[in-house]
């Protein structure tokens, strides 16, 4: 542990596959062929298929708020901070 110091930065990545797009699709009825289907979304201005703005949101929350960060490969437990009340 001694190599990692206060104030060092930590990047977080979570490759969406396409289950959770599927998934997320049926939960929400967004059946958007930018979503679903790659031969009509790589006619639309984004070339290709993207994942729903609200699960690609929520991958980032659940990263926020996860009690545990990725540096370097390896997990790091992150001290939660005490609120007085």
């Amino acid at each position: 542990m001694d190599r990692y110091t206060i104030g060092m930065k930590a990047c977080l990545e979570k490759m969406v596959v396409e289950k959770e797009v599927n998934d997320f699709a049926a939960i929400t009825g967004d059946y958007n062929d930018v979503h679903v289907c790659e031969e009509k979304a790589k006619e639309s201005i984004f070339g290709g298929r993207i994942v729903h703005g609200i699960l690609r949101l929520s991958t980032q929350v659940i990263n926020l708020i996860s009690d545990k960060v990725a540096i370097d490969g390896e997990a790091v437990v992150k001290i939660p901070q005490r609120r007085e009340h």
